[in-house]
Formats: structure tokens, sequence, C-alpha cells
């Protein structure tokens, strides 16, 4: 889950590298907007990450556009049945009025995350501790023990500049696991079969799973889908020796209280129980703030978590912690 270098040896096509700024565009506009940013500001910083990312040049007002667009699109001027004569300019008062007040909610979300970053980072909680192991590191540095890991269970991040990171994956997942063992990867849809084809490279793959999250749906505009399922590609090192299993999980509810990109306790339990059994060592190179960590010990397993960034380390650790010593979160 935490962020890594893009990697510019990935050749595109001229259509794939459109489709990639497209999708990169709208991704990034929703986060902005998410982040309170204004159309302005949103277009002069995806145009100066798209000339590095893709060597492609895009006018920053055109995206700003794009940005006042969406953003608009939030706000309909319809209330279910509901009828109010408004005048024009009673209209335009009333959207401007709502923009500012769900702008001023977002920027007391960062501005409350970013005050919960900081106090993190000053702790100092173990990083190792009866049957949890959290290491600071790109997973592709770690020296980790050949065939000593009975499960990758993983969510890594999905853009189109992380994919060749799961090539990656698949080389250190071949290297880790024990043979035979599962290799269990959480991934979003846009880039699905560039991610497959990677992870395959050094895996075999035997079938993919429907992660539910019940709640808001994701909003794809590139693709014109809103979305409330995600893919769980199931990989094993060799063989498939697994018992039969559900291709289904239910993920409980949304959370995105301890990270962005964060899944369920629940959810990431589910797929821990159906893919391992009580003892084993669970990995997750991308472990974010910790959640498959604490379904793992939960759930009676051991767990290695590595991410590359001190705070989610940090908010893994005192989470974990937590769970060790037997207190509730």
């Amino acid at each position: 889950m935490g962020r890594h270098a893009f990697s510019k040896e990935q050749i595109m096509s001229k259509k794939e590298k459109q489709e990639a700024c497209q999708l990169y565009i709208e991704q990034e506009i929703d986060a902005g907007l998410e982040e309170g940013k204004t159309p302005y500001s949103i277009g002069k910083e995806i145009a100066g990450w798209i000339e590095k990312l893709f060597e492609v040049k895009v006018k920053p007002t055109t995206i700003e556009k794009r940005a006042e667009r969406i953003r608009n699109i939030n706000f309909p001027t319809n209330v279910g049945n509901l009828t109010v004569d408004l005048s024009k300019e009673d209209e335009q008062a009333v959207l401007k009025t709502a923009r500012q007040i769900k702008t001023e909610r977002r920027q007391t979300r960062t501005r409350q995350r970013e005050e919960q970053k900081a106090e993190t980072i000053k702790t100092d909680p173990p990083l190792e501790h009866g049957n949890y192991e959290l290491v600071q590191s790109d997973f592709r540095e770690h020296k980790t023990e050949p065939n000593s890991i009975d499960a990758i269970i993983t969510d890594p991040p999905y853009g189109i500049e992380y994919i060749p990171l799961y090539k990656d994956l698949s080389l250190f997942a071949s290297n880790v696991l024990k043979q035979n063992a599962p290799c269990v990867v959480m991934i979003g849809q846009s880039w699905l079969e560039k991610a497959l084809n990677y992870l395959s490279e050094n895996l075999t793959y035997v079938w993919t799973i429907a992660y539910f999250s019940p709640g808001k749906s994701t909003q794809i505009f590139s693709r014109k889908v809103k979305s409330n399922w995600k893919p769980v590609i199931f990989l094993v090192n060799g063989n498939n020796e697994c018992e039969h299993i559900s291709d289904f999980v239910n993920s409980g509810h949304y959370d995105k209280d301890h990270h962005d990109w964060g899944q369920t306790v629940e959810g990431m339990a589910q797929l821990i129980d159906r893919f391992t059994i009580k003892g084993d060592l669970v990995m997750d190179p991308f472990c974010g703030a910790g959640t498959t960590g604490i379904a793992s010990l939960k759930s009676g397993r051991r767990f290695i978590g590595i991410d590359n960034d001190e705070y989610a380390i940090k908010q893994s650790a005192t989470r974990l912690q937590e769970i060790e010593s037997g207190r509730s979160l």
C-alpha cells in the first residue's frame, strides 16, 4: 500500500499511453478534489506529473476545466422529489455554498490526518514483538529468507504508474514463498490484464475472487463504470494444493480510517482463513496501516509486514502491539 517509484522501463504503445494518461488524469482529479484542492492547482500539478511519468505535455487549463466539470457533477440542483423555486442567482448561491461546505470538510479531514501523521511519526512503537515483525523498506530490497513464507496476502497500489511493481512482486514471491504456497493479490480492474500478465511470469494463476465492498461506489470516469467490487488474484508458487474455497468475499463495510487505500479487517480475515492455517507465517509486502497483520494475529497466524512509508509502519506497529497486548483497538 505504500507508494513506490514509477519505472519507465515499461514500454507502452501510443494507444496504451493515451489510455494511461486519461485514467491517471481522472484518478488524480478525484483525489485532488477529495483533498479540497482547487481545479487550478489540480490542473497545474497533474500536468507536471504527466510530463514526468508519460513524457506527454498537457495544458494545465485543459485539466482544470475537466476538474471543474467533475466537481460540478457532485452538486446536482435537484433533490429527490423536492421542488424548490429558485432564481438563477439563488441557485448559483446555493451551489457555491454547498461547494464551500464540502471543501471545508475535506480540508478539515486532510488537516486532521496530517496532524495524526505528525504525531504518529514522533512515536517509537516496537517493530518486532511476539508474532509479528514490521520492516520499513522497499520489498525489493528486503532480504527475506527463501522458501520461508506460508502465504503472501497483499493489496498493492493500483495506478498505471505502479503496474511494473507486479512484475517485481512475482519474482519476489517465487523466491520467498514455500513450494506450492499461495500468493493472493488484490487489484483494481483498470489494469488487471497487465498486472495478471506480470504476476504470472513466476507464479501459477489459479482463480479470481470477487471482493465486494458495500457502500459508496468507486466511480471510474474514463471507463464509465461505478465499481463495488475488486478482483483478488489467486496464484501459487508451483501447483495448487489448497482446499476448495469460495470465490466471493463480503468485506462488511467501507473502511479508510487508517489508510487511504485500506481494506477492512473482516474482509482480509476471510482471505487469511481460506488460504492459511493457524501458526502459518503470512507476509504483506505493501502492509500500509497493518490491516492484514491485524487479521493474521486475530486468526492465530504470524505476520511479517513491509512498507516503505515510515508513517504506515509506525501506525501498523501501534495497532499490532495493541493486538499482541490483548487490548481492543
